[in-house]
């Protein structure tokens, strides 16, 4: 699928590498994965209205996490309708992106930032959003 784009928009957006290992229900862990998800939706949105009726988004993370009320599950898997669907987008790593190597190939500075890495060893963390256009 990737290969039929040959633009794409890429942005990083810095945030304090300690925002990274808190609780997923901390309101501004939330707010920075959600915020996003709102520039991937409207750049792609953006592009389609330039034009570009293919242009795709992905956002940092799960839209899940970022917008759905984890009791309630997410209704896709549910086989609902999504609650979000002008914000929900797939993560870059859902349909295989290495985004280490697309932050890394850009210029940025990028860490590995896995469950047990030490927010004090990490000097930047990074939250990336994508949009394809053809």
């Amino acid at each position: 699928m990737l290969k039929g784009y040959g633009n794409g928009l890429l942005f990083v957006r810095k945030v304090n590498s300690e925002l990274l290992k808190r609780n997923r229900d901390d309101e501004e862990h939330k707010a920075a994965f959600t915020s996003i998800l709102d520039i991937v939706s409207k750049l792609e949105s953006a592009a389609f209205y330039d034009g570009h009726y293919l242009a795709v988004g992905f956002s940092a993370g799960s839209c899940f996490s970022s917008l759905c009320d984890p009791n309630l599950g997410c209704q896709i898997l549910k086989g609902e309708n999504c609650w979000f669907p002008l914000k929900a987008r797939l993560s870059m790593e859902a349909v295989g992106i290495d985004v280490y190597g697309l932050i890394a190939s850009s210029g940025r500075d990028i860490y590995p930032y896995g469950s047990d890495a030490n927010p004090k060893d990490i000097p930047v963390a990074n939250l990336v959003g994508l949009v394809l256009i053809q």
